[in-house]
């Protein structure tokens, strides 16, 4: 009798799913408990997240481009981030937006770039998670 299975994802697919769930998605659990908890996300959360997920982002790019957009980002959202960390001064409400729209930006052109890496070019996601031993070991 041949097995049927419901649904397998081919393992290219699982590493991209993977990396989108714990490379692109949990960083930005800071900001989303923030909007659960509060109803928004602050102008100073965004320009802080906009500046670490732009370098941690770029970090684990192939692309030198990515690489060197993502330090340039880094450097202005920390600018601003200085800039209206101040108590005294209400920061302008585009900058919410700008922020938010560069985190929006970072994680569509990198999930572009892993696609391409796990799914068309078979990158493993992980070098531990070996796929051949734990299929025979499970049939």
């Amino acid at each position: 009798m041949l097995k049927q299975h419901f649904f397998k994802l081919s393992k290219q697919k699982q590493d991209y799913y993977a990396c989108v769930i714990l490379h692109l998605i949990l960083p930005l659990l800071p900001i989303g408990l923030e909007f659960i908890s509060r109803g928004s996300i602050s102008a100073e959360s965004l320009t802080l997240m906009a500046s670490f997920y732009a370098i941690s982002i770029s970090l684990s790019s192939k692309s030198p481009f990515q690489f060197a957009l993502g330090i340039m980002i880094c450097i202005i959202f920390s600018s601003i981030f200085g800039m209206i960390a101040n108590p005294n001064h209400l920061p302008p409400e585009w900058i919410r937006y700008f922020a938010g729209g560069t985190i929006a930006m970072i994680f569509v052109f990198h999930a572009m770039e892993r696609y391409d890496r796990h799914v068309i070019d078979c990158e493993k996601f992980w070098d531990w998670f070996d796929y051949e031993e734990r299929e025979q070991h499970h049939g």
